[in-house]
């Protein structure tokens, strides 16, 4: 919420409310996969590692962590898109094949 509302105020640019976008986007988009019971655990770690970014973001923007740490958060994106891609391609595949 307070990144909503942070270049309102001028705490931050306007340039982070399409980082804020980008990550309300992926959050959606995870949360619409089918969640099936051979892939539920990556989509599990997916989740838990995007909450992991969701924290990381706003302390970063508002300078109370390190810059270095946006390579953590890049990780964290890169790899819930993989465990949730690996998930729904191993769902796919078990349709396929029963």
């Amino acid at each position: 919420m307070l990144l909503a509302v942070a270049p309102l105020t001028g705490w931050i640019g306007w340039g982070w409310v399409a980082l804020a976008v980008f990550q309300l986007l992926f959050g959606l988009l995870s949360t619409g996969m089918d969640a099936p019971v051979q892939g539920h655990r990556e989509l599990r770690i997916a989740a838990g590692v995007l909450v992991v970014v969701t924290v990381l973001v706003p302390l970063l923007v508002f300078g109370v962590l390190s810059g270095w740490f946006w390579i953590a958060a890049a990780i964290g994106w890169i790899g819930s898109f993989v465990l949730a891609t690996d998930a729904d391609g191993t769902h796919a595949r078990e349709g396929k094949t029963a």
